[in-house]
């Protein structure tokens, strides 16, 4: 974490020996805008969040882009605490930021895929079940559209009824069905 005091206009007062790694030498920095390698489509929303914690005393943890020396651009995420004086008012502010670029990239890998797995199941037309596992208990099943053609329900009719062919099916049939599903309930 790259932790850094400022004043209540945003001017390094004190950084971690982390900042080396990113921005350079930490004794260099003193005195600099901490905005100054905040990207410039982030810098006046981050300016104004900032201020909002100077005024409020309550931080936020805003995400942005920076830029290192190399002229890489990077993600960001900082949480901005405040120092008050014997008054009672904002004199500094502690600001503790973290390099997130590479959460943020497994993120968006992460969504693709999901996006991709969504796109394939989809248009396949053979019906394809799946459900996520919690604690050892199915939570969360989710049916592709070949359910149709198999059971007769639309994947819409699954996710407001797990089990409609129990709840829905003929009149002539559910007691069938329901001693069958209390027997099966039983044996577990």
């Amino acid at each position: 974490d790259l932790i850094a005091v400022v004043d209540r206009d945003g001017r390094r007062l004190y950084n971690s020996p982390s900042y080396r790694n990113l921005l350079g030498d930490p004794e260099a920095l003193r005195g600099t805008n901490s905005f100054m390698e905040i990207c410039p489509e982030d810098r006046d929303r981050l300016r104004k969040i900032f201020q909002e914690t100077v005024v409020t005393g309550a931080g936020q943890r805003p995400e942005f882009r920076f830029l290192l020396r190399d002229g890489a651009v990077r993600q960001g995420e900082s949480q901005g605490s405040v120092i008050k004086d014997a008054h009672g008012q904002t004199s500094k502010v502690v600001v503790v930021s973290r390099d997130i670029t590479e959460r943020k990239r497994s993120e968006e890998v992460l969504q693709d895929s999901e996006r991709r797995y969504k796109h394939l199941l989809d248009s396949t037309t053979d019906y394809i079940y799946t459900v996520t596992v919690e604690d050892g208990k199915p939570v969360s099943p989710t049916h592709g559209p070949g359910c149709v053609a198999v059971k007769g329900y639309t994947p819409a009719e699954y996710a407001a009824e797990p089990d409609p062919w129990y709840r829905v099916g003929p009149g002539g049939t559910r007691p069938a069905v329901q001693g069958k599903r209390a027997t099966a309930a039983g044996g577990r």
